[in-house]
Formats: C-alpha cells, sequence, structure tokens
C-alpha cells in the first residue's frame, strides 16, 4: 500500500499510510499506479487523469478506502475529522457522546460516514453497514446446503411387464385377487392355456427419492424473504437520489449494493436444485431438519439476522451520519434545555414530540421542552420554529415581515408577574471572524423581521453560539457586548460548555 498517494487541496503530498486522515469538506486526489477501481465504502471514485477524485463533505466519522489492484482488493481505514476552525477532536467526541447518550442513532443522517464511536440506531444505516458483507456468508452457506441437501422418500406408480416383477408386496397379491386371469399365468400346469400368453402389465410402486423437501422449500423462502429486504433497501436509497452535495453518489452507490447483494443470491439459487422449487415458510418436518443438520442450522440462523425486524429498512430510511453542522445545532438545542435544567431547580419540564429529532430527514419543527416555574411563569424551548412569511401568516401568531425564517432555537415566556417575551438563538459551526460576522446578519434580520403576537410582538434579545471564540472575535463574546447591544456570541463548546447561556436567557425574559 506504500504505492499509494494522496493529494490534499493544500497541495501537499502524503503517502499511503496504515490509516488515513482527512478533513471534512475537502476534495483530496488520490494516485496508485496499479489501481483499476477505489471506492469509498460502496461509493465508487471517479478517475481524472492519472488520480481518483475523493470529495468529502459535511461530515465526519470512519470509514474505509477500498482499492482494486488488479484481481487483489485492499482496504485502508480513514477518519475524517471535523475541520479545525470548527471542533477539535476532543470536543467532536464529546458532542457525539452527549447526543447518542440523550437518543441513541440521533448523529446518524444522510452524509458517508459511520461516525466515531457512535453506536448503530437506525434500520437502513444497520443493513448497509453491517449486514451486507454478510451476504458472502449467506450465498456459501447456501451452497453448502444444496451440496448436501436432505431428500423425501416418495412413491410413484409404474405399470411393469408381469415377468419384470421381482417382488411380491400385499398390495400385488390383492390386485393379483381381484385380476384372476392374470393370476393364472402363476400356475401354468393347471392352466395350459396360459402358456405362451403375453406377459401383461402390472401396476407396481416404486420409491425414489426426491429433493422436494419442506426444509428445502424454507430455505428457497429465507432466501426470497432476504431479496426482498434488500430489495426494499435498495428502493428507499433511490429516494434520496435528488439530495445535495454527495449524498446523492452515496445513496445511489448504496442502492446499487443492495441491488447486487439481492442479484448474488439470485443466481445462486438458480444455479442450483432451489430453482425447480416452490418457496413455503417452516412447518415441523423443518424444525426436525433444523436441529439434526447443522447446514441448515447454520442458515437458518444467518437468514433469521438478516430478518430481524429490527433490520427491516421500511421503519424509515437514513444514512450512517448527520453533517456536522446539523449535529452542532442539535447538540446545542439539548445543551439549552440542560442548562436550563440547572438554573431553574424547581422548574416542572415538559417534552413534546422529541421523537421528531430522531429522523434524520426531518428538520426537527415542532420539538419542544415546557417548564412550569413555581412562581407561575411558564418558558418553552422550541427547535427550528417556524415564523411564516408576511403574506402566508393568516391567523398564525408567529409570523416574519418578509420572507419565512426559522431561528435555530427559540425560547418564550408568559405568566406569573412579567409580561410575555421571547428571544431566539442560532447555532453557527464555524467560528472564524469574516463567517461569523456574516453570521451577525441573521440577529439583525430575526430581530427586525420576526414578531411573535402572543409572547410580545419583537424579541427582547437574540445570540449566536459558536464553539469557540478566536482572539480576533473575542469582543463579540463579552458580556458588555450583550449588555449594551442586546445579541452577541456564546462560547458554547462540547465538553467545556457553562451556564452562561441559561443564566442570560433567564435575565432578558424575567424567568426566575
Amino acid at each position: 500500500m506504500s504505492a499509494l498517494k494522496v493529494h490534499a487541496p493544500d497541495g501537499t503530498v502524503h503517502s499511503g499510510a496504515a490509516l488515513l486522515t482527512l478533513e471534512e469538506g475537502k476534495t483530496y486526489t488520490l494516485e496508485h499506479p496499479g489501481a483499476v477501481q477505489m471506492w469509498l465504502s460502496e461509493r465508487p471514485l471517479r478517475r481524472e487523469g492519472l488520480g481518483w477524485v475523493l470529495p468529502i463533505d459535511q461530515w465526519a466519522g470512519s470509514v474505509v478506502l477500498r482499492i482494486l489492484d488488479g484481481d487483489t482488493e485492499s482496504q485502508i481505514p480513514c477518519e475524517v475529522l471535523p475541520r479545525p476552525e470548527k471542533l477539535d477532536a476532543l470536543a467532536w467526541q464529546a458532542m457525539l457522546s452527549d447526543l447518542e447518550q440523550w437518543a441513541s442513532g440521533i448523529s446518524h443522517g444522510f452524509a458517508g460516514g459511520r461516525g466515531a464511536g457512535v453506536a448503530f440506531g437506525t434500520p437502513l444505516t444497520i443493513l448497509t453497514e453491517a449486514l451486507l458483507p454478510l451476504i458472502g456468508s449467506f450465498v456459501r452457506n447456501l451452497m453448502a446446503v444444496s451440496a448436501d441437501p436432505v431428500k423425501r422418500t416418495r412413491e410413484r406408480l409404474q405399470h411393469v411387464r408381469f415377468h419384470r416383477v421381482r417382488a411380491i408386496s400385499g398390495e400385488l397379491v390383492t390386485w393379483l385377487g381381484s385380476n384372476p386371469s392374470v393370476a393364472q399365468l402363476l400356475n401354468p400346469d393347471r392352466y395350459p392355456e396360459s402358456t405362451g400368453a403375453v406377459s401383461p402389465y402390472i401396476p407396481e410402486h416404486h420409491g425414489y427419492e426426491s429433493l422436494d423437501h419442506a426444509a428445502n422449500r424454507y430455505i428457497l423462502w429465507l432466501c426470497h424473504q432476504t431479496m426482498r429486504r434488500l430489495q426494499a433497501c435498495g428502493e428507499l436509497w433511490r429516494r434520496h437520489a435528488a439530495e445535495p452535495g454527495d449524498r446523492a453518489e452515496w445513496a445511489i452507490a448504496r442502492a446499487a449494493a443492495c441491488d447486487g447483494a439481492s442479484q448474488q443470491i439470485s443466481r445462486a439459487i438458480k444455479g442450483s436444485f432451489f430453482g425447480s422449487l416452490q418457496p413455503a415458510p417452516a412447518s415441523e418436518d423443518v424444525q426436525l431438519v433444523l436441529a439434526d443438520h447443522p447446514a441448515y442450522a447454520r442458515f437458518h440462523r444467518l437468514a433469521r439476522l438478516l430478518l430481524s425486524p429490527m433490520f427491516d429498512a421500511s421503519a424509515g430510511a437514513s444514512v450512517p451520519l448527520r453533517e456536522t453542522y446539523s449535529l452542532y445545532e442539535l447538540w446545542c438545542f439539548l445543551e439549552v434545555r440542560r442548562q436550563l435544567g440547572v438554573a431553574l431547580k424547581d422548574a416542572s419540564w415538559r417534552a413534546v414530540d422529541t421523537h421528531r429529532l430522531l429522523d434524520p430527514a426531518g428538520t426537527g419543527t415542532g420539538v419542544a421542552y415546557h417548564a412550569t416555574l413555581t412562581n407561575g411563569r411558564e418558558l418553552t424551548v422550541e427547535f427550528n420554529a417556524i415564523f411564516l412569511s408576511f403574506w402566508a401568516r393568516g391567523k398564525n401568531h408567529r409570523w416574519s415581515l418578509s420572507r419565512e425564517r426559522r431561528p435555530d432555537i427559540v425560547v418564550s415566556a408568559r405568566g406569573g408577574k412579567s409580561p410575555p417575551s421571547w428571544l431566539f438563538l442560532d447555532a453557527k459551526y464555524r467560528v472564524q471572524r469574516d463567517y461569523l460576522g456574516d453570521a451577525f446578519e441573521s440577529i439583525h434580520i430575526y430581530r427586525d423581521s420576526l414578531r411573535d403576537d402572543v409572547h410580545g410582538g419583537t424579541c427582547v434579545g437574540g445570540a449566536l453560539l459558536a464553539p469557540r471564540q478566536l482572539q480576533e472575535t473575542q469582543s463579540w463574546f463579552t458580556e458588555d457586548f450583550r449588555a449594551m447591544h442586546g445579541c452577541g456570541i456564546f462560547a458554547t463548546t462540547p465538553g467545556r460548555s457553562t451556564q452562561e447561556v441559561a443564566e442570560w436567557i433567564v435575565h432578558q425574559l424575567r424567568a426566575s
């Protein structure tokens, strides 16, 4: 693998190593003199000139680079790291740990990697990333069954010449008794007129072994069920073929992988005696074979794993990892709720529709936490709340003077002795000065254009949440700046968070 060279976007060249470290949001060029095809996991890379183009979109996590050199395929593990101007490696791990502790599977979305240290939690992800490699074993076990199949002893009725009968059965004696003219042939001395008579045909039952056994029909049934599940997965992947960025390429590649696995099973069936049978579910006869025949038992165990309800793709479609900025927005929402829970110790909390955060294709709109304080004031923390455009607002109490807007987090309060009020928070994943400067536009737009008629009309404040402050941006992060201007930026870093955000919210909304 030393022949592999990795050309980074900054012009540097690195020789192949046991582990490739890449960075999100960058495109690399891979050079290998003997490579005839490369894949990032199951996603094929395209060739340009002498190199293979490896684009990394806005995701981070673990993935495998596969290189086909002649007839030999090699694999190199890769770690895609968040961009350094966003989160460092420790903060990234802390964020994933917090999210997965809250709900297993929430960090899975539409991007390409599996997610470092993240447990699988979504059906399509598990099937594609973990179970597809088992298809090879599935086919090999099917061939093992085909090589030593169980058979069923059956009988068929044949008509043979009388003189070819080799054994006298009770059934034959009964038949001769009902056909005395044929029985006379057995005693030519008593019946001389039978001498020279043509030997007649008599019925005889012959036993033979058949592969049409209930256990074999059950094996074929398992194959068909597995093929249908793989085909369903491929169809769900194709629904995401219009996703932006490189999501479409990932979806198309994984759809092709599912379809290819289904076709591999189909070819194995057609090349064996199973192709002449009719599939059927298990019966009592099948249970006896599974208990006594090792090859059938092995195939049964693997097939039932593939067909487990927890791996049912119809439960929903997702790809292994959400975009990094989407993960940060989710984490900020849950962190704000956590901080407020600490600040408002005596509050009674109620969650609404938090299951929507688990939908990797959804926006999370409608998810909220409601708190009832001992002083009678009620506080609500909402994710991705919608402020309808001026022309579409109808009778909705939330609307915008211009087009529709969706702040990441809206916190509102009413009741008690204070007037109703609300504020917003927007999570910004990148921390460079120019980027945060541009992000301040959202504060101006939201403060000027958004209205909530139930909570006082205009907001009482707005702020950005960013992973950390740089020396050149530290003025925006100060308490004095927020007090003077009613807005600012909070350093909200996974693993190193403080209570600053909650204290500011409580003060602005008079929630204490």
